[in-house]
């Protein structure tokens, strides 16, 4: 056989089985809940095995300090993944790419670091430090290969909005701080000697109002660096021996040993101010901790869905690209907060455009371009290269070699950097004084980092085939950012830029190892030539890494086409930030995400089922028009829970599709049905086998054929004249059950049961039957702890909708047929005794 007709063969076999169609052929009894329980459940699985059981917590605990369940080992490999992974490493195959990937990410750090600390409102130094330690914690903790933990545009600018609100003070204080040579009396002769010699010591040890400023705002970004990590910490399950408890203890563990080493430090390195009150702080704080996780307050990171991400990063793109608006214009244009400070900054910036320095806008622009250039350059021979181009790193050392050979500074008065410190920074403890006040701020912190994270990092995984643990995850980006407040790091987050690049080149995480030993080169010995960098540059450089969120504006296209409520949401959440500020502006998002989902719970879809003929298949029957109503019968469908916020929809929407209102029965509305079906129930019994039923003649009731069973199957007899006849008119078929398809109720709470119980007793009243079918087990216990089956009966529960059908026309048909036989009797009774009267033997 070649090749043609292997393919010819094999299409045909593919056309043959979506040809061959398998039937159903099932013969069965009708179950309500009581009766399938008695047949199929015994007595003593009856009983739910959470009533038995004790609860989450308590086996949570156990199971954490049972030592059969919850090893050291087995701790340790999975707070530490590297232990598992390490030892399988392939050097052949992974080394030379980890080695090349860590090269180039550790080229976009120094340009990026050096940017984003500067948006953060910090030294420039300091975006060089967070791809030192914290990276280093991530690779040995961290569940994804390709994410780049560091600067991060969003949380920069995040952290430099809590850096400069809580720094307003402390900046007016230091401005009206008399220097030494303030207070010195240069009257005589002494106090110039004196002013002189303060002069030459203040060039050489006292610190300058600038210096003093950015030791305070580095101070504060360390402080809350640790409250972000705590706080990602607090929320996180810890995991024994493969299964996840309900418990999160790990905040206050992580609180205890982020005291224990403050302890060491302050001990062996120093001490600072608020050491005294350190222990009564912490201690109150890691019990606040501790409980916030056996209460499972992490849940507030689960209402951040993807629109309210992606407008909110959006949103906070358009506020970092009008923060570095000012460099690139070499204004100093105020810091603004609260609600419409976007709107007052370009109040400002339009009122003095005029002061812009032109070297600074030259400068600025020249290198956009170029970065554009570059970076279009390298995507389009990306297949044709090995390593990217690395247009940052690129930009950045020839605007400085420009700016130190052409003196920017001194000729054209184009901002630069200036001075920048050598080496590493010596270990030392976070002030615990300056966390009251930065708590909520370090709250929104820490899920804007989580739910970033585990987006790309999941996005990584499904395009290399492996799978992350999102809770490692939380708590890898926790420990990470607790250790880095430690060495003067703040807050860190993953890089959509950077982990491209690493997914690009990179293997694993060890790719880490040369970022390290590059970021130390950098500070140890080249730190000091970025000197004569311009800021402009460092603008330029985060305004064209916001392209990526910029493009997300497409998002907002998409989610209006496939689900408006989401693009409300996006939009919500995105003029929230532009308008109020970064922060509230999550919580509009949030809070409209909330209204949404409350909205469509309170007023869910509902509608009226019917069947497709020859089947057990119930669909909506305006929606697919093969569907017919099953005479006499109401099939109603609420595609929610039944709760306080929708119970009274519930009832409302049930009266206007039914058209019955037991409450006033008399009244009908408007609902017509174009059609319906002619049932022949098998309501089969055990001791028989076969049933058969007719219905009288009666103008109230359509006109019936015989109701049979064969071969142990349900009939269906269409009658589509008369049918149509009867039920498209006025003159329908008296509704004699409801049936409420309750599969779609994930959930009821009292008042929907009590809802639920109220129908029952009304449509009782008014000798309509009510149904509930397809009962969930929690659902059912729900109704019988409120007394719906004490007063309605177990039989009115049904299995499933087919079943609740089937019961209802056979009962009724039963019901009408003993009716139709006692009026023949009477009628045969009242005759004879005419006939009697009438005859002869009568007379005499």
């Amino acid at each position: 056989m070649n090749d043609s007709e292997l393919l010819e063969a094999q299409a045909n076999l593919r056309t043959h089985r979506r040809r061959r169609r398998y039937r159903i052929n099932l013969s069965r009894h009708v179950y309500n809940e009581q009766e399938f329980s008695e047949s199929f459940i015994k007595s003593d699985e009856c009983v739910s095995n959470s009533e038995n059981e004790p609860s989450l917590i308590v086996k949570t605990i156990k199971r954490y300090f049972s030592s059969s369940r919850c090893s050291l080992r087995a701790a340790l490999k999975s707070w530490f993944p590297i232990i598992e992974w390490l030892p399988c490493y392939d050097v052949r195959r992974d080394l030379a790419h980890d080695i090349a990937g860590g090269l180039t990410v550790a080229i976009m750090h120094i340009p990026q670091g050096l940017a984003y600390a500067m948006l953060a409102s910090l030294p420039a130094v300091t975006g060089l430090y967070t791809a030192f330690v914290p990276i280093l914690v991530y690779m040995a903790m961290g569940t994804s290969r390709h994410l780049s933990l560091g600067t991060f545009a969003v949380v920069c600018l995040m952290v430099g909005h809590v850096v400069e609100r809580e720094t307003e003070h402390f900046a007016a204080v230091v401005a009206a701080a008399p220097t030494p040579q303030t207070i010195i009396d240069k009257s005589s002769g002494a106090g110039l000697l004196r002013s002189a010699i303060y002069k030459e010591e203040a060039n050489n040890s006292f610190p300058s109002q600038e210096d003093m400023l950015d030791e305070k705002k580095l101070e504060l970004a360390i402080a809350l660096s640790l409250l972000v990590g705590l706080f990602q910490s607090s929320v996180l399950p810890i995991q024994c021996g493969g299964d996840w408890g309900r418990v999160f203890l790990a905040g206050g563990a992580c609180g205890w040993v982020a005291k224990l080493g403050v302890t060491v430090i302050v001990r062996y390195l120093g001490s600072f101010d608020a050491y005294p009150a350190l222990f009564q702080i912490e201690n109150v704080s890691c019990m606040k901790r501790f409980v916030m996780g056996l209460l499972k307050l992490g849940f507030v990171a689960v209402y951040l869905s993807d629109p309210i991400i992606s407008g909110f990063t959006t949103g906070a793109a358009v506020l970092v690209f009008t923060s570095q608006i000012k460099h690139i214009l070499g204004l100093n244009i105020p810091r603004y907060s609260g609600a419409f400070a976007l709107v007052q900054t370009y109040i400002f910036l339009f009122k003095n455009i005029t002061l812009s320095i032109p070297g600074a806008i030259i400068t600025g622009v020249v290198c956009i371009a170029l970065l554009i250039v570059l970076k279009f350059v390298s995507e389009k021979l990306k297949h044709k290269m090995k390593f990217p181009i690395p247009a940052e790193l690129i930009v950045v050392v020839l605007g400085t070699l420009v700016s130190y050979l052409v003196h920017l500074n001194e000729k054209f008065q184009v901002p630069i950097l200036g001075k920048i410190p050598i080496g590493i920074r010596a270990p030392s403890a976070p002030s615990f004084m300056l966390m009251r006040k930065m708590a909520p701020d370090a709250i929104v912190i820490a899920i804007v980092i989580f739910a970033t994270n585990v987006s790309l990092a999941k996005t990584f995984a499904r395009r290399n085939n492996y799978v992350i643990d999102s809770n490692q995850e939380l708590l890898a980006c926790g420990s990470a950012n607790i250790m880095g407040s430690f060495f003067s790091c703040f807050p860190v987050s993953a890089s959509l830029s950077r982990s491209a690049i690493q997914e690009s080149i990179g293997r694993t995480q060890l790719c880490t190892i040369p970022v390290v030993a590059v970021v130390i080169l950098v500070l140890l010995f080249i730190a000091r030539l970025f000197y004569h960098l311009p800021k402009a540059i460092l603008a330029a450089v985060i305004i064209v890494a916001l392209k990526g969120l910029f493009l997300q504006f497409s998002r907002l296209k998409q989610l209006w086409k496939i689900y408006k409520p989401d693009a409300v949401v996006w939009f919500s959440a995105w003029l929230g930030v532009i308008l109020l500020g970064i922060d509230v502006g999550l919580g509009v998002g949030v809070v409209m995400a909330l209204v949404v989902v409350i909205w469509k719970s309170s007023r869910p879809p509902a509608s009226l089922l019917g069947q497709i003929p020859d089947t057990g298949i119930y669909r909506d029957l305006q929606r697919i028009p093969s569907a017919r109503a099953v005479p006499g019968v109401k099939i109603f469908r609420f595609e929610s829970a039944v709760f306080y916020a929708n119970s009274e929809y519930f009832r409302s929407s049930l009266i206007e599709l039914t058209g019955i209102d037991p409450q006033n029965p008399n009244k009908h509305s408007s609902v017509r049905i174009n059609s319906s079906i002619h049932y022949r129930p098998n309501v089969c019994h055990p001791e028989s086998p076969s049933i058969e039923i007719t219905r009288p003649e009666a103008s109230d009731f359509a006109a019936a054929d015989e109701i049979f069973q064969q071969n142990g199957e349900i009939q269906v007899m269409m009658d589509d004249s008369e049918d149509r006849e009867n039920f498209s008119g006025n003159n329908s078929t008296p509704i004699h059950a409801v049936i409420v398809d309750a599969s779609t109720f994930n959930f009821i709470d009292t008042q929907g049961v009590n809802t639920l119980l109220q129908l029952g007793v009304e449509f009782e009243k008014i000798g309509v039957k009510f149904y509930l079918a397809h009962c969930r087990y929690h659902i059912r216990k729900m109704l019988e702890k409120a007394g719906f089956i004490a007063r309605i009966g177990t039989e009115h529960l049904f299995v499933s909708v087919h079943d609740a059908v089937i019961h209802a026309v056979g009962i009724h048909s039963e019901n009408v047929s003993h009716a139709s036989a006692m009026i023949s009797d009477t009628k045969s009774t009242n005759m004879n005794a005419e006939a009697e009267l009438n005859s002869p033997l009568a007379e005499d």
